[in-house]
């Protein structure tokens, strides 16, 4: 009887402990601010769970504890209106190093030092944009901006991407629940599909997948109709010399092609154009052709951006007066817009961006 009984405590024990990291928090600041608190908040269902407080000595200072890895939490010191210094950080098992600053950084765990590099990606993504805007207003050329941006989208996971690729751990469940509701509804089936089940049924995900239920099924209704599966639209284009061209020149001359409907003011477009080249240099020899069609509506900014990127495909412009038939023959007002043709002149897919594009070639193209 006593051996039975200490073998259920040892079970409750056990239980209870499931899942608890012993943290370790070793922070520095700046030693101005000794003798300043520095509070660690942790999260349960977006409530606050516990409020720890250490004091900064030196200019360090030192947390410990076990906890659950549940939600994101937060390491904070000083109080409006003075700096107030923040992080978000992952209370997991082994030693965290926190530099508190107006610009924090976190180091020393498996799921900080992911947290750490997508975030200083997305803080580098964001100055590239201001960039680009202020270029913008100021009529200079963003061009070099935009292809920087370009590349390190290409070599960074987006928000979207890191998200699923986390969704399994506390990073991934936390961007779930804070952009849930500002995403393509595409986005949010995919991500939803891989959450576990207790995520599934927190209330603010579930007003999200009403949300997108009903926004997949208006969009359904407007895509009867789409453009694919039907017979691309022949028009005459200029090349980059002004001699005119049709498309039908080049339908049919290479399994595929791949249209890329752009313009040089359009800074989306230009930060695509990186990845629509990773995909050409991988399939030009399996059957891929891809042509770049401007909408610009003068031809000298549409010159003078393509001295400026690496495109090694076929450049055309659609004259002025016919971009809007253009536009409405392929259905379509936003840019960039990439269809997929075949062979025989169908339209097999649309709005081709990012992985997908890859994505999709890997399937059709072997």
């Amino acid at each position: 009887m006593k051996n039975t009984i200490i073998i259920i405590l040892l079970l409750i024990n056990s239980t209870q402990l499931f899942g608890q990291q012993h943290y370790i928090i070793e922070g520095r600041t700046n030693p101005e601010l000794d003798r300043k608190p520095v509070m660690l908040f942790t999260f349960k269902q977006n409530k606050i769970d516990r409020l720890d407080t250490t004091y900064i000595s030196n200019g360090i200072f030192r947390f410990e504890g076990d906890t659950n890895l549940e939600e994101l939490s937060i390491l904070t010191s000083g109080n409006y209106p003075d700096t107030v210094r923040t992080v978000d950080l992952v209370l997991e098992s082994g030693t965290i190093q926190v530099n508190l600053d107006t610009v924090s950084f976190i180091s020393g765990t498996p799921l900080n030092d992911k947290w750490q590099h997508f975030q200083t990606c997305s803080n580098a993504k964001a100055e590239l944009i201001k960039k680009i805007e202020a270029a913008k207003l100021a009529n200079q050329s963003s061009v070099e901006y935009e292809m920087e941006l370009g590349k390190l989208k290409n070599e960074n996971p987006d928000m979207i991407t890191f998200t699923k690729n986390n969704i399994s751990n506390v990073l991934g469940k936390e961007l779930f629940r804070k952009y849930c509701l500002y995403m393509l509804y595409e986005e949010f089936f995919e991500i939803y599909a891989l959450a576990d089940p207790q995520l599934k049924t927190e209330p603010l995900i579930t007003q999200a997948l009403n949300q997108y239920q009903r926004r997949k099924a208006e969009h359904e209704q407007l895509n009867k109709n789409t453009i694919v599966g039907t017979q691309y639209k022949d028009f005459s284009l200029l090349t980059i010399d002004g001699k005119e061209t049709k498309l039908s020149d080049y339908i049919g001359k290479s399994n595929y092609i791949l249209i890329d409907f752009w313009a040089s003011w359009c800074g989306p477009c230009i930060a695509e154009i990186p990845n629509i080249k990773r995909v050409y240099d991988k399939y030009k020899d399996k059957g891929l052709e891809v042509i770049s069609i401007s909408i610009d509506q003068q031809k000298k900014p549409w010159i003078d951006a393509l001295g400026k990127i690496d495109q090694n495909w076929i450049q055309l412009l659609c004259p002025k007066a016919d971009i809007k038939s253009l536009q409405d023959a392929y259905n379509f007002r936003g840019i960039p817009f990439l269809i997929l043709i075949n062979k025989k002149g169908i339209i097999e897919n649309i709005n081709l961006r990012g992985d997908f594009l890859d994505q999709l070639m890997q399937i059709t193209i072997r």
